[in-house]
């Protein structure tokens, strides 16, 4: 048995009593109230608090994606049940209910689409066809999991098309050439989280050419396929802003809608600001790293710069969406606005949130009281968060 499967086991008495609800947020706010040792027994009852709840939800998590994948028609009112039936132990709190009822909504609506379609196409040639705009060359063999389609391409053309049909409709600068074959041909499957008729069905290919050159090909398809299937359930109950298509369909909208040029600049600043929250959490995570192991302050934003550019990507593919480049002027200002936020504001960020922790721990406050105090907050909101502190 893991440690995670194990953890309320490891406590003679639970550090959250049965029916307590614990909100991190409110459990800082009233911490911040006390001072001196007090103040220090009290962040490690929080501590331990916190690491319970968060190895407890995880745990939660792990169970519903295996109910999931034990019967994939389970309800909404089923699963939501049972999260917060295993969620009462650890103090599941309104928030991470919304949370979850949010995922399992999505969850419902993935599943209902993908029978939906492969009702509509028993035929496998007809539904890659209907997906990817082609009939398929060679044979193809379709399975499907929870939330996703899986299509075996027997044919290493076929494979190469549904790859490229994939990134295509996430980088629609994406050109079929001999670097992309080569990296397509080497990889054994492929998760795509749309294609440009069906942008919000999840599908994954598998390179039977590829899977076929292992020791044991038929285990290895198996692998690859449950691979997938994993990677798609974890994606949909994990990710919290990257799958807020709504979300991000409304600042397409705003931009659309803008009647000058000033609206244009604020509806993009948001979108590429949306873009770059992956970005900051692993900043985050970095940043905290380097300062718990006592690397100087004058040096983590600058190995932020240099070994741990989050935004290199983005920055190197110069990516834009569509509606963002339907002339010259509006490209134009796209690119300007994409290089403040990536670049002048990024580092502006990452340098205030140094500051940040160095005017906390001049301020007396202790390394780990720091670390806790920061952790659940968003980089953007740590000068804030010092502020407050501060304050008190």
């Amino acid at each position: 048995m893991g440690v995670m499967e194990n953890e309320k086991y490891m406590y003679e008495v639970p550090p959250i009593k049965q029916g307590e609800i614990f909100v991190p947020e409110k459990e800082v706010r009233e911490i911040l109230k006390f001072k001196g040792e007090e103040r220090k027994e009290k962040l490690a009852i929080f501590k331990e608090k916190l690491n319970f709840q968060k190895a407890g939800l995880a745990k939660a998590q792990k169970e519903i994606i295996e109910k999931i994948q034990e019967n994939p028609d389970s309800s909404y009112k089923e699963l939501f049940e049972e999260v917060c039936r295993l969620g009462e132990e650890y103090g599941m709190n309104e928030e991470q209910k919304k949370i979850a009822s949010s995922a399992i909504e999505q969850y419902e609506e993935k599943h209902r689409v993908i029978e939906e379609m492969r009702e509509s196409y028993p035929d496998a040639n007809d539904l890659y066809k209907e997906l990817f705009g082609k009939k398929p060359k060679g044979e193809v063999e379709v399975l499907v999991g929870p939330a996703v389609l899986y299509i075996k391409c027997h044919n290493l053309e076929d494979y190469e098309h549904l790859y490229f049909v994939g990134e295509k409709y996430f980088n629609p600068r994406k050109k079929f050439d001999a670097e992309f074959k080569k990296w397509a041909d080497e990889t054994k499957g492929i998760q795509l989280s749309g294609v440009e008729k069906f942008p919000d069905l999840w599908i994954a290919g598998e390179n039977v050419t590829k899977v076929s050159e292992q020791k044991n090909p038929e285990h290895e398809s198996e692998s690859v396929f449950v691979h997938e299937e994993q990677h798609s359930l974890f994606s949909l109950f994990g990710e919290q802003f990257e799958r807020n298509k709504a979300f991000e369909n409304h600042l397409m909208e705003k931009f659309r809608e803008s009647k000058n040029q000033e609206e244009k600049t604020t509806a993009l600043k948001n979108h590429f600001r949306f873009t770059r929250k992956e970005a900051e959490m692993d900043a985050k995570d970095e940043i905290l790293a380097y300062y718990k192991d006592g690397t100087d302050f004058s040096e983590i934003a600058q190995k932020l710069y240099e070994e741990y550019d989050f935004l290199k990507e983005k920055r190197e593919n110069k990516f834009l969406p569509q509606w963002m480049t339907k002339n010259e002027e509006d490209k134009t200002l796209s690119e300007k606005i994409a290089r403040q936020v990536y670049n002048t504001e990024y580092y502006e960020l990452l340098e205030d949130s140094v500051i940040a922790i160095k005017k906390m721990e001049t301020a007396g406050y202790e390394k780990e009281e720091i670390i806790a105090l920061l952790t659940h907050e968003p980089l953007a909101k740590w000068g804030k968060v010092a502020g407050r502190v501060l304050e008190k």
